[in-house]
């Protein structure tokens, strides 16, 4: 059948975020094209011909005096949705219900009623309007887990977003069950933040030197000083393959072993002296580095420097000098995509500096101290300013699992474990329910030793 015919009707006020919102949800992961229309009533509802389908707004309900956003202050997680198409399709059998209540009737041959508030909770979760509210930061200025509905109320462990859009779906194929969706594949992400490129390279000579006297006198290994000094003056020119941060080849390799392309994203700026990296992009060495990968297929994107995640002026000069270093080098890197040092971000003064740079895709958002969906999906979808209700040309790509994150004490205290495997895979289990991306960063300092390589591995071959 025909999706022209749609019609969305929605409640007065807020046209511009449900315009975006409907979008993103019907058009962009269903395939269905609607016509937004105005009219006087409390819920949303979706018409073609002498069907249609009733939707819950809560959260839009809520709003509708212009109040501040609102949080829920209890998530009920107990709703099974009736439909059995769905077995496969959610992270468990039962939902948290973010706003509007666990329903689904069929009225009639001619239509029915979801009493979830699909289209609220996720403008909700998409929008990320919760971080523009008051509220907890960390010594980074970073919004963290334990202060985000997903991370207080336990549902950080799956695409929230994308299983209400699942439900949505199997309430319209009731309605209208000639109706076909856009289909979608599960796929893997493998990016790499470059914030040590070498041990040794970058190291300040004085620093070698210290240390190279402390091998030969408190440690009495001389071989070792000369090894590490011969290294740091050979890598002049380019990286050694001795160099233990050096692990470039063998994550192109993991890569190419799956029929995948890594993306490496490279620091363009220093403009904290303790939180960014030593190294320079026109360094020969780095030149050098970025010419291999690109010369092997894979990517190279702007890492944002640390003080750059809110700063138009900084990150428009780091995308310039990223695009001025490969054009020299002859490496062609397309649509600039980014990801922020630290995976800083302020919402949305962060996406109005990617837009100012001419950045088309950012891969920052996911929780520094703790890995899960951020945003609700682990499907891209276009940014939004929930402050100004303008949809912006940015495409968020979420990222669903820092290695660091994980593993770090500091975070989740995994560790290199079997526990750490299996949060890791759980999490691409999810994204695979939904046929979405599983989005991985592994650091290259991070798969120095061989318990780390099978760590990363068992994720990637999972």
């Amino acid at each position: 059948m025909s999706t022209s015919a749609f019609r969305f009707e929605v409640p007065r006020g807020h046209r511009a975020e449900l315009a975006w919102i409907s979008d993103v949800v019907f058009r962009d992961r269903l395939g269905i094209e609607v016509s937004l229309e105005e009219v006087e009533r409390p819920d949303f509802r979706l018409v073609n011909a002498d069907k249609h389908l009733t939707l819950a707004n809560e959260y839009f309900g809520q709003r509708a005096d212009g109040s501040e956003p609102p949080i829920p202050a209890h998530v009920d997680t107990s709703w099974k949705p009736p439909m059995p198409e769905l077995r496969n399709r959610l992270v468990s059998d039962s939902v948290p219900v973010l706003f509007g209540n666990g329903g689904f009737q069929l009225h009639s041959e001619n239509g029915g009623r979801l009493d979830l508030d699909v289209i609220g909770s996720a403008f909700f979760m998409l929008s990320r309007t919760e971080e523009t509210l008051p509220g907890d930061r960390d010594a980074h200025e970073r919004f963290p887990s334990h202060a985000s509905l997903a991370g207080n109320r336990g549902f950080l462990a799956r695409p929230i977003v994308d299983e209400y859009i699942e439900i949505l779906w199997a309430a319209i194929a009731r309605i209208w069950p000639t109706l076909k969706r856009r289909q979608a594949r599960f796929r893997q992400s493998l990016s790499h933040d470059i914030d040590s490129p070498s041990y040794y390279a970058f190291m300040p000579w004085a620093t070698s030197l210290r240390r190279a006297a402390g091998d030969c006198v408190k440690r009495r290994q001389p071989a070792r000083a000369a090894s590490e000094l011969r290294l740091r003056f050979r890598s002049r020119r380019e990286l050694q393959a001795g160099d233990p941060y050096n692990t470039f080849d063998w994550i192109m390799d993991q890569s190419e072993r799956l029929g995948q392309r890594s993306v490496f994203y490279v620091v363009c700026g220093r403009g904290h002296e303790r939180f960014d990296p030593a190294y320079d992009v026109g360094h020969p060495a780095i030149r050098a580095l970025l010419r291999h990968i690109s010369r092997r297929g894979h990517s190279i994107g702007l890492h944002g420097s640390y003080l750059a995640f809110d700063s138009e002026s900084r990150l428009k000069a780091e995308a310039a000098r990223l695009a001025a270093v490969c054009a020299e080098e002859g490496i062609d890197v397309g649509p600039l995509r980014c990801r922020m040092h630290y995976l800083r971000w302020r919402t949305p003064a962060s996406m109005h500096a990617l837009v100012a740079a001419g950045i088309r895709a950012d891969a920052t958002l996911s929780f520094a101290d703790s890995a899960g969906f951020r945003c609700g999906t682990c499907k891209g979808y276009q940014a939004f300013d929930p402050v100004t209700a303008t949809a912006l040309d940015l495409r968020i790509e979420p990222l669903i699992a820092m290695e660091s994150s994980v593993i770090d004490q500091r975070y989740m205290g995994m560790g290199i474990t079997n526990a750490a495997a299996e949060t890791l895979v759980s999490l691409k289990d999810a994204c695979r329910s939904v046929d979405g991306e599983f989005s991985l960063l592994w650091h290259n300092t991070q798969l120095v030793d061989d318990s780390q390589r099978s760590l990363y591995k068992a994720v990637i071959n999972g």
